[in-house]
């Protein structure tokens, strides 16, 4: 848009430029009044095309402060000029593509989703918060445990479980990927909870000393000199500091729950139990891409799939197909590689009386275009 905007720009100024030219030739010889050089059309299309250009960026701009206030738009970023609300996603598999991210709670035991929206970003960090409240909405009540994979595992994840009182089962790499995975030497040293310290792999212990009240940073101070390579040391008055960021915190907060007795094995389950209705919405319901642009009209069509699962589902339970074997236990899901939840007593998702309505009152609008973007990651 950068360099499409300089070009335009540069051609509507040569325009007028020539068009001023020409009236002035043009009034010397045939006078004032005559109507002269006409670049209406020329001018016209390319003004449009400016403006349309300009607005893009301001909702590419007005996006990135309220996502990102104070940082630098990088060039590169993108939007849609037929949907302003898709993001952009690459993936080497299928390319650039503008798509929505679209989650779900899911019941483990009965494959039911209980609650559900669409994110607002391709990536699944802020994610858990709006899956939480709109669980509290649908249930009534929070869930007890989210079990949720690497895309959460997160200080955002943690912060919105902890507000309400709901145990995080997440990870916080891939699996088999640690060590690659792992850019910082923080992730070597060892962190001793009840005492609140780090231990570098040479035993060199790290007490907690302050917090930044600015930046959120924790110092911690070794007792003496060290003299060890093990990270990246700033000395103070003879003693070693390192400084700790909450983010890296927040991941060895999860860590540690991940390790609490039966934490890993309910964790194990989520492959087998929240992700399988994605499957089943794509390959068994054919729904794998939107027909509608706009967040608000995706949402509807969600909404619909989401219910028409969950009859689907709960008529194959009602013939004593796929019964669980501890029903009314848990709840968990998003798209495929989500979150789980556990959640006593079921209560399967379907949208209110008067969002049902409006939902299928979008549905039955024409489509806004003939191919719409992809649904990302149902």
């Amino acid at each position: 848009m950068l360099e499409e905007e300089k070009r335009l720009q540069g051609e509507i100024q040569g325009l007028l430029e020539t068009a001023e030219a020409t009236d002035q030739q043009e009034d010397q010889e045939y006078g004032d009044e005559a109507d002269g050089y006409q670049v209406g059309q020329e001018l016209a299309r390319r003004e449009q095309r400016l403006q349309k250009i300009q607005e893009a960026k301001a909702a590419l701009e007005a996006r990135e402060q309220r996502e990102h206030p104070g940082e630098t738009i990088d060039p590169k970023k993108q939007i849609s000029f037929a949907d302003p609300d898709a993001r952009c996603f690459t993936k080497p598999s299928d390319g650039t593509r503008y798509v929505y991210n679209a989650q779900a709670a899911v019941d483990m035991d009965r494959q039911i989703i209980v609650a559900n929206h669409v994110e607002e970003s391709v990536s699944d960090a802020h994610a858990a918060a709006p899956i939480l409240e709109r669980m509290e909405q649908e249930q009534g009540q929070a869930p007890e445990v989210l079990v949720a994979d690497a895309g959460y595992g997160n200080q955002d994840t943690l912060d919105s479980c902890q507000q309400r009182g709901v145990t995080p089962v997440c990870a916080t790499t891939r699996e088999g990927k640690e060590d690659r995975e792992s850019g910082s030497k923080l992730d070597r040293f060892g962190y001793e909870y009840d005492q609140d310290r780090f231990v570098c792999p040479h035993g060199h212990i790290f007490q907690f000393s302050h917090d930044n009240p600015t930046s959120g940073e924790r110092t911690y101070k070794s007792g003496g000199p060290v003299t060890c390579a093990c990270g990246h040391y700033q000395s103070v008055a003879g003693r070693a500091v390192i400084r700790v960021g909450q983010s890296h915190l927040a991941k060895r907060e999860l860590q540690r729950i991940m390790d609490e007795p039966g934490h890993r094995e309910l964790y194990r389950r989520r492959k087998c139990t929240a992700e399988p209705p994605f499957g089943q919405i794509k390959a068994g319901m054919g729904f794998r891409r939107f027909l509608y642009r706009g967040r608000q009209k995706v949402g509807s069509e969600w909404n619909l799939v989401c219910a028409a699962f969950n009859v689907r589902k709960m008529g194959t339970l009602l013939r004593g197909r796929g019964r669980p074997a501890n029903p009314g236990h848990t709840a968990g899901g998003k798209r495929a590689n989500g979150p789980l939840w556990k959640l006593p007593p079921l209560k399967p998702f379907f949208p209110s009386r008067s969002g049902l309505l409006a939902s299928l009152t979008r549905w039955a609008r024409p489509p806004a275009c003939k191919v719409a973007p992809l649904a990302h990651g149902l």
